[in-house]
């Protein structure tokens, strides 16, 4: 495994501190469902692990609940392509829409 592979092992260039979770999730990509799990997040965005043909770049709308039991939708882009997943950036971080 090259470094590329480990999103955990980038050198983190986000303004936002990471914390890692699995929570379960569903992805609206182009009209389609995928499930997926929540790995870790910052207010500005998520890594998912989930399986489909992404592309950076789409437009994507997150489904899940917080442990808290709250149920949110956020909607964002995808910035990164991992093999086993994919890197969401956040329209509004922090808020949900």
């Amino acid at each position: 495994m090259n470094i590329s592979d480990n999103p955990s092992s980038l050198k983190d260039k986000r303004q936002d501190t990471r914390h890692n979770c699995s929570m379960v999730t569903e992805l609206f990509v182009n009209d389609r469902v995928y499930p997926g799990y929540i790995r870790n997040k910052s207010r500005g965005g998520i890594y998912i692990e989930a399986r489909g043909r992404f592309s950076s770049g789409q437009k994507v709308t997150v489904s899940f609940t917080t442990p808290v039991g709250l149920d949110q939708k956020k909607t964002g882009k995808i910035v990164r392509i991992y093999p086993d997943g994919i890197g969401v950036k956040f329209d509004w971080p922090g808020y949900s829409r």
